[in-house]
């Protein structure tokens, strides 16, 4: 079966994303399929010095940045554009079918392959639904709101497969009839030696977390209250710089391999408190499925596609989607991390979860009844 990856996005800025994508690349062409992927990049129109650096199966395409997006504009009224040369490299590859990420626009070139070729779209988001809740914030918020009403009926009219991360996200699509499966995010577990995890140091409990500035849904403001309340636990926070306090760390933006030292060493990692921000109640984040390749408790405050579908075991502890329940469980919390010694988590114990090795088979199986359908 042949696989025609289609992403659009900036390669440089975009690293986890990337990740992501050649992760699943990987796993299945183990499982025999050929795949090829096809970028358009608004950063760089050579592979040089990113991610993509050393992969050969991938057709790189540059679309000019600018105020206004022309290659996109060119590329509805079926002018020649940079969507318009991968678009004829797609035909010439001969897919099964393409697979694509439904970011902020349906490229209209996929529209017209879909008469030909059968389409999958991975759904990460609900755009209408937030596009819905910031369209009041402002005219540019009102304009993106009016664009996915339009664009919306589009993309489903000529995508064949939906591939949602939760299920609070599939219901939409499946409301409107769509095929659709529920897989959650994944990493790959073989980037992760047994040998080099670490047993947390006994002094001081330290509870790790991955989030970015400017993204409240995180819950950043939460953690640092509940640190306030727990000056025997050690918080160490990636991703943003600050004045550290007496039991916090602000690392700032770090590499993999500069963080993953960090997680090794902590005895618990922190998912996103406050989901309830973007009135969502599921998710399945990449951070936490980082730690969960440490073999490392987890403390989430929403539901989580995986955990939804095995059950939530006595090394996850789930706390309320609100801040004002978050904060009133600072005593459980702090026992919990306190305790996390005891659960001694291996691979066997959390792959089902978040293992692309485990977790690819099943995209692949839906790919497999898209194709006959």
């Amino acid at each position: 079966m042949r696989i025609a990856y289609f992403i659009n996005l900036d390669i440089v800025q975009h690293t986890g994303i990337i990740k992501k994508v050649l992760s699943q690349i990987e796993i299945w062409k183990q499982n025999g399929f050929e795949v090829c992927l096809f970028c358009v990049t608004s950063n760089h129109n050579n592979k040089k010095d990113t991610l993509l650096s050393n992969e050969e199966s991938v057709k790189l395409y540059f679309e000019k940045k600018g105020n206004l997006p022309f290659e996109k504009i060119k590329d509805l009224f079926n002018l020649n554009s940079v969507f318009r040369d991968v678009e004829n490299d797609i035909i010439q590859y001969q897919p099964d079918v393409i697979y694509f990420r439904n970011d902020f626009n349906f490229p209209f070139f996929l529209k017209r392959l879909s008469k030909r070729i059968k389409l999958i779209a991975e759904i990460n988001t609900n755009q209408v639904e937030e596009a819905q809740l910031r369209a009041k914030e402002n005219l540019k918020g009102f304009l993106i709101y009016l664009y996915f009403r339009v664009i919306d009926p589009i993309f489903r009219k000529h995508t064949t497969g939906m591939v949602a991360v939760t299920n609070e996200i599939s219901k939409y699509f499946l409301m409107k009839g769509h095929q659709v499966a529920v897989i959650p995010n994944s990493i790959n577990y073989k980037r992760f030696s047994q040998n080099t995890f670490q047993t947390p140091p006994e002094n001081k409990p330290r509870l790790v977390f991955i989030g970015s500035p400017g993204m409240p849904w995180h819950g950043l403001d939460i953690l640092e209250e509940l640190s306030e309340s727990l000056p025997n636990i050690h918080f160490d926070i990636i991703g943003t710089k600050k004045e550290d306090k007496d039991n916090v760390t602000y690392h700032g933006f770090l590499s993999f391999d500069k963080y993953n030292s960090i997680i090794n060493n902590s005895s618990a990692g922190c998912g996103s408190l406050a989901l309830f921000r973007n009135q969502m109640d599921e998710a399945c984040p990449l951070k936490v499925r980082e730690y969960l390749a440490f073999n490392k408790p987890i403390i989430i405050a929403y539901k989580d596609t995986a955990f939804e579908k095995y059950g939530y075991p006595d090394w996850v502890l789930q706390l309320p989607n609100s801040k004002e329940r978050i904060l009133n469980s600072a005593l459980e919390i702090e026992n919990f991390i306190k305790n996390s010694r005891r659960f001694k988590l291996t691979h066997a114990d959390t792959n089902r979860y978040a293992d692309a090795n485990v977790i690819e088979l099943e995209r692949i199986g839906f790919f497999k009844d898209v194709a006959k359908s």
